[in-house]
């Protein structure tokens, strides 16, 4: 069975409960078993840093085995990092989609490309490369962890 950890952008939105919420109930309908990172942030001590939150997130997702990309995960350097860990330890990869998306071939290859300059370009992404690192063997500094 499918363990789904839920990824996407959470800093410097409104709605990101809503979000969330949404992708568990959907997820759990099907059947998975969902972790919610963002059912964890509202119960954390105001002070909580970003990086502690990373730490945290990093934890559960290494309880999954699977990932499930909200849109606009790209453009979220939280999400980026999780989507990178998962894909260095070959995870099952979804991507959420609105009910009326028709995926054509040069979608898929423009997400593709995307993911790779995501992959390839990981250290610039993200200023916490010196704390955590993507497992994907396509990052230029290789293979770290925590």
């Amino acid at each position: 069975m499918l363990k789904v950890y839920i990824s996407g952008p959470i800093t410097g939105t409104d709605d990101y409960m809503e979000r969330f919420t949404k992708a568990e109930y959907d997820l759990r309908r099907k059947g998975y078993e969902v972790i919610n990172p963002a059912a964890v942030n509202q119960n954390l001590p105001a002070s909580t840093t970003w990086e502690q939150y990373m730490e945290m997130s990093l934890c559960m997702l290494k309880m999954c085995n699977a990932i499930y990309m909200l849109k606009g995960w790209r453009k979220s350097a939280g999400a980026a990092l999780e989507y990178c860990e998962a894909k260095g330890k070959d995870y099952e990869i979804m991507e959420e989609m609105t009910e009326t998306q028709e995926v054509t071939e040069d979608e898929k290859m423009r997400k593709e490309k995307e993911n790779r300059v995501i992959d390839n370009q990981f250290d610039r992404i993200h200023p916490l490369g010196i704390l955590f690192h993507c497992q994907s063997t396509r990052c230029p500094q290789g293979p770290m962890t925590l």
